[in-house]
């Protein structure tokens, strides 16, 4: 990656007397101004900015940092070129990377505004919240002693994304209003991005939230548990990918291909022409061939609908539910020397067949209308059936080996 703007003042350079900010050098022989430092950024550019950090840094109505000048500047830049190109403070670089990872530090649960106050939405299984038998629904009356309400998200956000050794003190609202005071210690979380059972005693189901770098194993492992469960293969498989907003590109490629024997998975087109990609897959279809229907609604985006387009261009599975997202752009992630990061666009992405999918998305199969996953238990319960209808439908032979 060249070197950028920001990064060079980062890095130090000559600076104006008057207030602390990158000036454009001078020659030592004449005083004069140099062309811009850095050769691919015209003069007028630096000096634009540099002029508009002068006048900030003098003259606004209070004293302003100079990192967060610098971190403002990063995210205008990125804020300018699209909506999925951002700056991620050290912070937030950290949490990305502990995200992707399948884990992350803090107490385990999700809390949104719901009504009048926050309320637990998600605990996730063996977290500090968990083992407090905190459930959704609770809602949270104080945290560190303060009350809590419409103005605290940001102090509620902290506490809960608090670090390992950090003490957080709850004051929790359970059934019939009855308050309970408890002490929380954060610690590392294991973020599982699927969950699986048997539909029946020959067809699987498996549903993946988000795609991380533990994804493909975790999938894998399902298909196997189903085969040890059943004492065969499932007959067929229902793989849902309502709101799943999308995550690791090589997760959702490298899950597209334990169902492929052959085939292009996904090509990726940038500016530069000698880094364009074309990912194929692997002999080593985990199913054999057996029916797939995917389940996919209007969040369903970016990798989630790499893998939708991969099974379906390649004659494997058939879509059930609404139009996706639409996302076909690719993201890669760097880190800056201040330790935060910048998550920039770098690509397209062309299904198999060469469809370019940005802000168009997936039409599937059979059309049917969704809400967002676990809203309506009995929508997706008659979503469900449905795609077990079409599994039905499919070839039972197809696919099939004699040993199953």
């Amino acid at each position: 990656m060249k070197t950028s703007l920001i990064a060079l003042m980062l890095a130090g350079s000559v600076v104006a007397a008057e207030s602390g900010i990158p000036a454009p050098p001078k020659t030592p022989e004449t005083g004069a101004q140099m062309e811009s430092p850095l050769p691919d950024i015209p003069r007028e550019v630096w000096l634009n900015f540099a002029e508009a950090y002068r006048k900030i840094k003098g003259h606004y109505v209070e004293p302003v940092d100079d990192q967060q000048l610098l971190e403002g500047a990063i995210a205008g830049m990125l804020a300018s070129l699209d909506n999925h190109s951002v700056y991620l403070t050290a912070e937030e670089m950290r949490q990305f990377d502990d995200t992707v990872a399948g884990q992350f530090l803090g107490l385990g649960m999700q809390v949104d505004f719901v009504g009048d106050a926050f309320a637990i939405t998600k605990v996730v299984p063996a977290s500090p919240a968990d083992v407090a038998k905190l459930r959704p629904g609770q809602r949270i009356v104080r945290v560190n002693g303060e009350r809590v309400g419409a103005n605290s998200e940001a102090r509620l956000r902290k506490a809960l994304d608090a670090r390992p050794g950090t003490r957080v003190a709850l004051t929790v609202e359970r059934r019939k209003g009855r308050q309970q005071k408890l002490i929380l210690w954060p610690a590392r979380v294991h973020l599982a991005s699927t969950e699986s059972r048997l539909l029946s005693k020959d067809v699987g189901y498996i549903r993946i939230a988000r795609f991380l770098r533990t994804t493909p194993e975790e999938v894998r492992k399902a298909i196997l548990r189903f085969r040890q469960q059943m004492g065969h293969l499932p007959h067929g498989l229902v793989l849902d990918l309502r709101d799943n907003r999308g995550g690791v590109l090589q997760s959702g490629t490298q899950v597209a291909d334990l169902f492929l024997q052959e085939g292009n998975i996904v090509q990726t087109r940038s500016r530069d022409p000698n880094e364009e990609r074309r990912i194929t897959a692997h002999p080593g279809d985990m199913l054999d061939g057996r029916p797939l229907v995917v389940l996919v609604d209007r969040n369903t985006a970016s990798s989630a609908e790499i893998v939708a387009a991969a099974l379906r261009e390649n004659n494997r599975a058939r879509l059930l539910g609404e139009r996706t997202y639409g996302k076909g752009t690719v993201q890669s992630v760097w880190e800056l020397p201040n330790h935060g990061g910048i998550k920039l666009t770098t690509a397209h992405y062309l299904t198999p067949a060469g469809h370019d999918i940005q802000g168009k998305g997936l039409q599937p199969d059979t059309l049917m209308s969704m809400t967002p996953y676990g809203e309506n238990p009995q929508l997706d319960d008659h979503v469900i059936r449905q795609a077990q209808l079409l599994l039905q439908q499919a070839d039972p032979k197809e696919g099939r080996t004699d040993d199953d």
